[in-house]
């Protein structure tokens, strides 16, 4: 055992709710996305209607709507941003399931680890979508620009996560080799590249 009398059952429920914390976040940037170019339209728009009709009264703040889903395929970071919120909602099977401690090895592996195998593999290839947007290509060096890093880390993070799931499948059945310790660290070491990058996003947020 890596830790003796570990409180699972404790564990399992903060995990569950942090899955559920990543959700509401992810859905947030899914909104971010879609509403981008929002108040640029409801400009353009006013400045028509101005052209045709003369002066026109701005719709207030709380009259503009907006949008909680769209179909936008075309742009690179709408797909990254949905890929992410269906990884984040695979990522609350799993950290549900969890939470009971008395599955057979097979339940385990098709309740808790496939799911979670799923859902690092949408945030792997939602947070390179991410980063070829940054790196206008499959890749680029850019290591001054802050950006650059915040992709860079979700990117690894996301591996981390996926790292950790594949570990998981080792814990019991046919072949068992170092679960507890790989499950554990690749999920330590994805967490605090998240962490970084999650914190990234303040600095970012704020030069724009």
């Amino acid at each position: 055992m890596m830790f003796p009398n570990p409180p699972v059952q404790a564990l399992s429920l903060l995990n569950f709710l942090g899955s559920l914390c990543f959700t509401i976040g992810s859905y947030a940037a899914f909104l971010e996305v879609i509403n981008l170019n929002l108040d640029l339209t409801l400009e353009e728009d006013i400045l028509i209607l101005e052209k045709k009709l003369g002066a026109v009264r701005h719709p207030p703040q709380s009259w503009r709507k907006i949008k909680t889903f769209a179909w936008q395929p075309q742009r690179l970071d709408y797909l990254s941003a949905l890929i992410q919120l269906i990884g984040a909602g695979l990522f609350n099977i799993n950290c549900f399931f969890a939470m009971n401690q008395g599955w057979s090895w097979e339940l385990d592996d098709v309740l808790i680890w496939f799911p979670s195998a799923l859902a690092s593999l949408h945030f792997c290839l939602a947070s390179y979508l991410a980063a070829v947007e940054v790196f206008h290509g499959y890749w680029a060096w850019r290591w001054r620009e802050l950006e650059w890093w915040l992709v860079l880390l979700n990117l690894f993070g996301s591996v981390g996560f996926l790292s950790g799931s594949l570990f998981g499948f080792l814990g019991q059945g046919p072949f068992i080799c170092c679960q507890e310790w790989g499950t554990n660290f690749s999920f330590l070491w994805g967490s605090v590249l998240f962490l970084g990058g999650s914190y990234l996003m303040i600095p970012e947020m704020l030069q724009d």
